[in-house]
C-alpha cells in the first residue's frame, strides 16, 4: 500500500522533502522505475556537465611515459651549441643544453634563469640562475658555467659564423648564482643571445688543448655521458664509418620540467629507396627530417620554409670580372630562379629575390633591370682556316671565354646540380664556369680566407644581427663573416640601426635602404630557400608552422608530440611535471 502523508507535514516541509513525500505515495511497484529515472536524469546531467569542463577547462597531458623515434638523413657531427650546424645538430642542441632564457610561440620564458633584469638603457643585464637548476650529472648550474658557455661563442679558435652577435657582450660574476651582462651599447637582439645552451665548464674545459669539434668521435664516452643542461642526456652513440648513425636520449631528471618522453631514439642510417617501408616499420619511426612520398599514407606531410637561403657570393679581390657592377648584375639576370627551384632542384625550395629577415618576398619590386654592356661580351679572334695561306675562304672565328671558379660542397647533390645548371648556361654568355668541389673541413678554410672567386653556399638570416655577421665591414677578419668582401659607409651604418633600435620605424627604414642598396649594387646572388617537409606519424598530436625562423623553434613541437593523453583541469596544469611522475610510477 502506499504511504498516507500528513497534509500539514507536507505543507510545512521544503521542496526537496515534498518531492521525497510525493515518491513515498507512489505504489512501491512503480517507485522503482520512478528512482531509476531521477538517477538517470542525475547521472546524464553529470555527464553533460563533465563533458563541458573537459572540452572548456581542460588540457591534455601524457597518459605515459613514451620512447619518441625520430630519423634524419643528415649527418650529425657535433651538438655543442658553438657548433651545431645543421637542422638536426641545432634541435639536438636545443633539447640538451637549456639556455637562460627559451623561445616559445613567438615570447620569451625563463628557462635556467629564475629572474632577468633589464636595466633602462639597455646596457645591463641582471641574471639569477634557478637555485634547482643542475646539469644531468648533478653539479649546480653557476655563473661560471654561463660565461664559460659564452666564452666559446666569442673566441676567434672556433670557426662559428654567429660569433659576431656577441660582440661587446661582458660578463661580471656575482655569486655562484648571479651574474650581470654589460653591453657596451643597446642590443635590440639580445633576448635571443640569452637562449644559448649552458654546457657545463668543469667537464668541458679539460678539453682547451683539443679541437672540440671532434670531440663527438675522438672521445666516444664523453660524447655518450657529457653532461647536459636541459630536458634530455646522451644515452649512447653509434658510429659508422666515422659518421653517427644512432643516437639515444634519456630525460634528464636534473632538469625542473620533464619531457613527456622518456627516451628520443635518433635514426641516422643512409636508406635505399627500396628499403624505406621496411625501416621505418622495424623502427617504429614517429618522426622523419627526410620525405618519402611512398610513406605519406601512414604519415602526415608537414611542410615548412627554412631560414637558410642558397646565395653565391661574389669576391672582386680574387677575379677583376667580378669587380664591375654591371657584370654582377650580368650574372644576376641570367639566373631563372623559378627553372632552378622547381625544375633542376625538384620542388626543393621557393624562388627568392630577397634575403633579408623578417621580410616579404616581393619579386617585382626586386627584380633588376637588365645591363647589355658587360665585361662578358665576346672577344673574337681570327685565326687560320683549314686551307691553303693564300685561299680566300673566311677564316675561323674562335670565342675567348672567361674564366670563373665556383666553390662548393662535393657532397651535396643540390650544389653539384646547381653547378651543372649554371655551367651550361653562362656557356652561352660566354663564361666558363670552373669546378671547384671542398670538403666540409675544406670549406672552413675556404670561407675564413676568402680563397674563392664564386662562393656557393648557404647563409641563415634568421634576425637582424646575422646582417651584422654575413656583412657589415667590421667582420671582414672575423672566421666565416663579411662573405661578399662588400664595403659601404652606409650600408654599415643601416646595419648598426637595425642592430640597436628599439622603434618599429626606424627598423623598417633601414631594412628598406639596406634593400635598396642590394639590388643598386649586387654583392651576391640570392637562389632559392629550402623548404622542409617532414613525415609525422598520424597518431601523434604535433604541428609544424608554415615558417619558422629558426631551426630551434621545432623544438617546440616534440614537446607537444605525445600520442596518448589524457584531459586535467586547467588550473591542474602548474602540477604538470608532478602528475607526469605519478603517471610514471602507475604506468
Amino acid at each position: 500500500m502506499p504511504m498516507s502523508i500528513n497534509k500539514k507535514i507536507f505543507k510545512e516541509s521544503s521542496f526537496f522533502r515534498k518531492v521525497f513525500l510525493s515518491i513515498k505515495t507512489i505504489n512501491p511497484s512503480k517507485s522503482f522505475f520512478m528512482y531509476l529515472a531521477v538517477y538517470g536524469v542525475l547521472i546524464l546531467l553529470f555527464l553533460t556537465i563533465s563533458n563541458l569542463l573537459k572540452s572548456n577547462y581542460t588540457t591534455k597531458v601524457p597518459k605515459y611515459e613514451e620512447a619518441l623515434n625520430v630519423y634524419s638523413d643528415e649527418n650529425i657531427k657535433n651538438v655543442l651549441p658553438p657548433l651545431a650546424e645543421n637542422t638536426s645538430e641545432i634541435i639536438l642542441s636545443k633539447m640538451l643544453f637549456a639556455g637562460l632564457i627559451r623561445y616559445q610561440g613567438g615570447e620569451y620564458f625563463n628557462d635556467l634563469a629564475q629572474n632577468v633584469e633589464y636595466s633602462d638603457d639597455g646596457l645591463t643585464v641582471g641574471i639569477e640562475i634557478r637555485p634547482d637548476a643542475k646539469f644531468s650529472n648533478g653539479d649546480q648550474v653557476t655563473s661560471d658555467d654561463v660565461i664559460y658557455s659564452y666564452s666559446l661563442m666569442q673566441d676567434y679558435n672556433i670557426d662559428n659564423r654567429d660569433r659576431a652577435k656577441y660582440d661587446g657582450m661582458n660578463f661580471t660574476k656575482v655569486d655562484d648564482k648571479n651574474l650581470t651582462i654589460s653591453l657596451k651599447r643597446s642590443y635590440s637582439q639580445i633576448q635571443k643571445l640569452l637562449t644559448l645552451g649552458i654546457v657545463n665548464k668543469k667537464e668541458l674545459s679539460q678539453y682547451q688543448n683539443k679541437t672540440l669539434k671532434n670531440i663527438m668521435f675522438e672521445d666516444k664516452f664523453l660524447a655518450s655521458y657529457i653532461t647536459t643542461s636541459g630536458q634530455f642526456r646522451l644515452s649512447d652513440i653509434v658510429t659508422d664509418k666515422n659518421n653517427i648513425s644512432y643516437i639515444k636520449l634519456k630525460n634528464n631528471n636534473n632538469y625542473y620540467h620533464l619531457s613527456y618522453f622518456k627516451d628520443v631514439n635518433l635514426y641516422l642510417d643512409k636508406i635505399a629507396d627500396t628499403d624505406i617501408t621496411s625501416y621505418f616499420q622495424t623502427n617504429s619511426i614517429d618522426i622523419s627530417f627526410a620525405y618519402f612520398p611512398k610513406l605519406e599514407e601512414d604519415y602526415n606531410n608537414n611542410t615548412y620554409t627554412s631560414s637558410k637561403t642558397k646565395v653565391i657570393f661574389f669576391n672582386p679581390n680574387k677575379n677583376q670580372l667580378l669587380a664591375k657592377k654591371e657584370d654582377r648584375q650580368f650574372l644576376y639576370d641570367s639566373i631563372d630562379r623559378y627553372y632552378l627551384a622547381n625544375n633542376v632542384l625538384g620542388d626543393y625550395g621557393y624562388t627568392t629575390y630577397d634575403i633579408l629577415p623578417m621580410s616579404q618576398n616581393d619579386i617585382s619590386s626586386t627584380t633588376p633591370i637588365s645591363i647589355e654592356d658587360t665585361s662578358f661580351e665576346p672577344v673574337k679572334k681570327e685565326t687560320a682556316s683549314d686551307t691553303e695561306e693564300n685561299s680566300t675562304t673566311t677564316p675561323n672565328i674562335e670565342v675567348e671565354y672567361k674564366n670563373l671558379t665556383i666553390t662548393f660542397l662535393s657532397n651535396n647533390d643540390a650544389d653539384q646540380k646547381i653547378f651543372n645548371y649554371l655551367k651550361e648556361i653562362w656557356s652561352h654568355k660566354n663564361i666558363n664556369l670552373i669546378p671547384r668541389p671542398v670538403t666540409q673541413d675544406e670549406m672552413q678554410n675556404v670561407i675564413k680566407n676568402r680563397d674563392y672567386e664564386l662562393l656557393l653556399s648557404a647563409i641563415n638570416l634568421e634576425d637582424y644581427s646575422s646582417l651584422y655577421s654575413f656583412f657589415h665591414s667590421s667582420q671582414k677578419n672575423a672566421p666565416g663573416l663579411n662573405l661578399t668582401n662588400y664595403v659601404s659607409k652606409t650600408f654599415d651604418q643601416n646595419i648598426e640601426t637595425l642592430r640597436r633600435a628599439t622603434s618599429s620605424e626606424d627598423t623598417q627604414e633601414a631594412l628598406n635602404n639596406i634593400r635598396k642598396e642590394f639590388y643598386k649594387e649586387y654583392p651576391y646572388i640570392p637562389l632559392y630557400s629550402k623548404k622542409y617537409s617532414i613525415l609525422i606519424k598520424k597518431n601523434i598530436d604535433i604541428k609544424i608552422d608554415e615558417y619558422i625562423s629558426n631551426d630551434a623553434d621545432i623544438l617546440d613541437n616534440f614537446k607537444n608530440a605525445y600520442k596518448e593523453t589524457e584531459p586535467i583541469y586547467n588550473f591542474l596544469t602548474r602540477f604538470n611535471t608532478q602528475i607526469i611522475k605519478i603517471n610514471k610510477i602507475i604506468n
